[in-house]
């Protein structure tokens, strides 16, 4: 009985890993906002674009744009035109530029992006700033600001509850009781 519980635990163990880990974004700068989710492979330490599974953002830019209707426009991997990530460390509770170096560029299809650096600026023409929004097909440069050489801009999302763990414990629950009915009527 002690093997099956062990081997039941087991298969939770392995069953509950995910290598995928999602981190939240929420940047306000300049009266612009910048919000979503960048989803990794898991890898901890320096990481790169090769890394990156997927993005989402939601650029919310301090003055109108002219032909989107509104402040805001949404870009992700899906439709990206660029995704680039220099010096950016990884770990189990957020994401960081690491050193001077450190760079993160999205950029969608249309030219719309957000940009992080440590370095002088984000692109030719940024003005030297370290952190900018770019709506190109109505604006350009919509909001620049300033950050530190070491910058935290992205935490951990919640992990949720894995739908197979209830059913699991369930089932280790009919166990256990098993074995006590079989040690009471011996």
């Amino acid at each position: 009985m002690k093997r099956l519980i062990a081997v039941a635990f087991s298969i939770l163990c392995l069953a509950g890993t995910s290598h995928a880990t999602t981190y939240d974004i929420f940047r306000t700068f300049d009266g612009a906002t910048v919000s979503g989710t960048i989803e990794t492979d898991g890898t901890l330490g320096l990481i790169t674009e090769a890394n990156v599974v997927a993005w989402q953002l939601d650029l919310t830019s301090p003055v109108p744009l002219f032909g989107a209707g509104g402040n805001t426009q949404t870009i992700s991997s899906a439709d990206q035109l660029t995704t680039t990530l220099l010096g950016v460390m990884a770990t189990a509770t957020d994401l960081s530029l690491a050193g001077p170096s450190g760079r993160i560029r999205l950029i969608g299809a249309s030219f719309n992006g957000w940009c992080l650096t440590a370095a002088a600026s984000c692109a030719p023409g940024a003005g030297g700033y370290t952190e900018n929004l770019y709506f190109s097909a109505d604006i350009g440069l919509a909001a620049s600001g300033a950050v530190s050489g070491t910058e935290t801009f992205a935490t951990v999302a919640a992990v949720p509850l894995p739908t197979s763990l209830p059913l699991l414990l369930a089932g280790l629950g009919g166990l256990g009781l098993i074995a006590r009915r079989r040690v009471a009527h011996t």
